[in-house]
């Protein structure tokens, strides 16, 4: 997809509500174009889970904006809990060793599982040069995967799974973060039941923490003193870790879906401070990154404009997650390679059909030059037939070369062993399973299609080919009961990358 002139959707899935928001960058510049907020039924979302997927289609079908989201890019914000989003201080280590670290770090969270997660990272600016500094975002996959699978089956193409708070610090960088570069910025999101409250010092993220709300706080009459209670712990640990240093501070509440509520909230919160050095701000559309024009009258929700600003490239703040499942991922890579291959193939015959027309025109005017000579009875210049004749051979060589080379571009360089892999799949396939396709898909993939007895033998007809020395990975990319058979065996599809 060209960078210039194209469009995209952010959708943010809440608790009680989805919002999209759809972006459009022109000549550099990025410019909203609409957007809407619609609620869920309850149930839709359950304890920050996706419960009832076609529920939330049925919700977005709605926006009568699914038919185009199926030709263009879509970023969702994460909702599947628990979800981890910490900043982690790194030891002295080489790049390489960076990611081991960080997976070592977050098994040591008790609120995920071991097993089955997403995980991604990135490095933040500090202050001191030589300290390593990183975000880290890690969320279980497994709700991520079918909320995902859910929306490709309705040509929903989902690029993107990031949280909502570093979309809502895209969204704002530009407008908010970067001019104040000599104030604490401090940026409170309050979305669903959490809220996660975020500081930036001189256009560098220090500090971040995420916490449940008490128990009906945020729609009581103590909301204001909870809110409160936080900010101002926060402030007084940076006024003792600065001094006499101390920086003037700028606060920004956003209750996004609940937009209506900023200005309340920030006037609760102005009551619990007598500091003369904090100013707060309800957030509005003039703090995005984004031209709005006549068209953004309502309220624009910053973390689903956030999340399509990144697939625009507006990234100015630096700080990007990505928690696409990553069966989802190889599925893509996987599409994506044979759309190559499938493109490849066009091309060679469009070269093969041209290259044979025009042996056809020079035939053609070579035989109707001898022909009209003939007629004529004139004498013939032999040295000029034999030029005409060494410059139409040099030009068929030189579309024969063209031709070569294009096959070469394209053939299977293939140096697997075939027969081999052949003997070790037969001897991998248990009695419960039966291949009924097997197809190469591309230089190192092969796609297996068949039946088996129950999920268990598919199961563990993946786990041997996983352990294959001649597989370096398989995935499975579709399971489900054969309805050719009813409910006695189970249909299944394995994507194997071969090993090079």
């Amino acid at each position: 997809m060209s960078m210039k002139d194209k469009k995209v959707f952010g959708i943010d899935i809440c608790t009680n509500s989805v919002s999209f928001v759809q972006l459009e960058k022109t000549g550099g510049k990025i410019k909203f174009l609409k957007c809407a907020t619609v609620p869920l039924a309850q149930g839709i979302v359950r304890d920050g889970v996706v419960q009832d997927t076609s529920g939330l289609l049925g919700v977005i079908k709605s926006f009568n904006i699914t038919g185009v989201l199926g030709h263009i890019n879509s970023a969702l914000t994460i909702c599947a809990e628990p979800t981890l989003l910490q900043i982690f201080n790194l030891p002295d280590c080489s790049p390489g060793e960076v990611k081991k670290i960080v997976q070592d770090e977050v098994r040591q969270y008790a609120v995920l599982p071991l097993k089955n997660i997403e995980m991604d990272y990135c490095g933040l600016k500090s202050a001191d040069s030589q300290a390593k500094r990183v975000l880290v975002g890690a969320a279980q996959s497994e709700h991520l995967n079918v909320t995902v699978r859910a929306f490709e089956k309705h040509h929903i193409n989902v690029e993107t799974i990031e949280p909502a708070v570093t979309a809502f610090m895209r969204a704002c960088f530009d407008k908010v973060i970067r001019p104040m570069s000599g104030k604490n910025i401090m940026l409170l999101l309050i979305r669903d039941e959490n809220l996660t409250l975020c500081i930036f010092k001189k256009q560098r993220l220090e500090f971040l923490r995420t916490k449940k709300f008490e128990s009906d706080i945020i729609s009581s009459a103590q909301r204001g003193i909870w809110l409160g209670r936080d900010m101002e712990s926060v402030i007084q640990f940076y006024e003792l870790e600065e001094g006499a240093d101390a920086q003037p501070w700028r606060i920004i509440v956003s209750a996004f879906p609940d937009a209506k509520n900023n200005s309340q909230i920030a006037d609760e919160l102005k009551k619990t401070t007598s500091r003369q050095n904090v100013e707060i701000s309800a957030f509005d559309n003039s703090m995005m990154d984004i031209e709005i024009g006549q068209n953004g009258q309502a309220a624009i929700s910053p973390v689903a404009a956030g999340a399509a600003m990144k697939l625009l490239n507006g990234n100015s703040a630096g700080i990007s997650l990505d928690l696409m499942p990553r069966e989802i991922v190889s599925i893509k890579k996987a599409r994506k390679e044979m759309l190559i291959i499938v493109n490849a193939a066009a091309c060679l015959l469009l070269l093969l059909f041209a290259y044979i027309a025009f042996i056809g025109r020079q035939s053609t005017a070579v035989g109707r030059e001898v022909y009209t000579q003939k007629q004529k009875q004139i004498e013939t210049n032999m040295q000029q037939m034999i030029e005409n004749r060494k410059d139409i051979d040099s030009r068929l060589g030189v579309m024969k070369n063209n031709l070569s080379i294009v096959n070469k571009a394209v053939e299977a360089r293939s140096y697997h062993n075939w027969a081999r892999l052949l003997s070790e799949l037969a001897r991998n396939v248990p009695q419960t399973i039966l291949i009924q396709n097997l197809q190469g898909k591309g230089e190192n993939v092969i796609e297996i299609e068949g039946l088996a007895t129950n999920y268990d033998a598919v199961n563990s007809f993946m786990s041997n080919l996983s352990q294959n020395k001649m597989i370096s990975e398989a995935t499975l990319a579709d399971a489900g009961q054969d309805a050719k058979y009813g409910s006695k065996f189970v249909g299944y599809k394995i994507v194997c990358s071969l090993a090079k």
